[in-house]
């Protein structure tokens, strides 16, 4: 009990030491059923849930760099993909959830931790495929330019209690162009054209700590995965875009495919 204890410490403080950007949750959401997210996972070490993901195959997770390293290749070992479940309680009886052990890891090669966290994206090859059925299913891609409202699911905090609530969370969220975004809020920092902004719609919503790599959708469509958020609730979440990344996604697949990896 007392190492596993002290291993999470260290977890926590390494990621806040290392690059600061402590991994996001959902506070302020509502409560959604796995069949309407069937791609979301959660992406966790010794069943400490650690941040989010999404199914792109039957044997393919994408996430965010972030979530799974430390800095630029060093990466946390013994991840497990939990998933077809809204509920992060393996203790509860009327729960039905799987879990995959992720065999390979790839990080985007030019992804900086210390330089804004750009290029923010990864992709886990699970050591097994998974069967897909209706609560566990890949997303899809979006349009380039998507026009409908989007939103965020993960999991998120009580805000009275500041405790993890065990249920998948959604909230709908604003998007904001890269482009306006650094002229609003980025004009000192860096933001590049692979980073977008959101805010949560409703006044109250947070995506606070526990949900970097969760995806930003339209439906069942992939637009992006949460990558940094400001302890300034003034200030926007920032985003991967995935559509900018489909090139790197498709050819990174192929290559953990063919097994070469780096």
């Amino acid at each position: 009990m007392y190492p596993s204890i002290i291993w999470l410490i260290c977890l926590i403080i390494s990621m806040s030491c290392v690059h600061g950007n402590l991994p996001k949750k959902i506070h302020g959401g509502i409560t959604v059923e796995i069949i309407e997210h069937p791609h979301q996972v959660s992406i966790q070490i010794q069943n400490y849930h650690l941040c989010g993901g999404v199914i792109i195959s039957e044997e393919h997770i994408l996430t965010t760099a972030s979530c799974v390293s430390a800095d630029v290749g060093v990466f946390y070992g013994n991840i497990i993909i939990m998933s077809a479940t809204n509920n992060l309680d393996k203790k509860d009886p009327n729960n039905y959830w799987e879990l995959h052990t992720v065999a390979f890891i790839i990080t985007h090669e030019e992804y900086n931790p210390h330089f804004n966290w750009i290029h923010d994206i990864a992709i886990l090859k699970l050591e097994k495929k998974m069967r897909f059925h209706i609560r566990q299913r890949s997303a899809t891609w979006p349009p380039k330019y998507p026009q409908s409202r989007l939103f965020v699911t993960g999991w998120g905090t009580n805000s009275e209690m500041n405790v993890m609530k065990n249920y998948l969370q959604l909230v709908k969220v604003k998007s904001i162009s890269s482009r306006i975004c650094k002229v609003r809020y980025y004009t000192e920092g860096t933001l590049t054209g692979n980073q977008y902004c959101l805010f949560p719609r409703p006044p109250l919503a947070r995506i606070t700590w526990g949900n970097s790599g969760s995806p930003v959708t339209i439906g069942t469509g992939v637009v992006g995965l949460i990558s940094v958020v400001s302890l300034d609730h003034k200030l926007p979440t920032t985003y991967s875009r995935v559509y900018n990344y489909m090139y790197w996604i498709q050819k990174n697949v192929e290559k953990l495919n063919s097994k070469l990896h780096y």
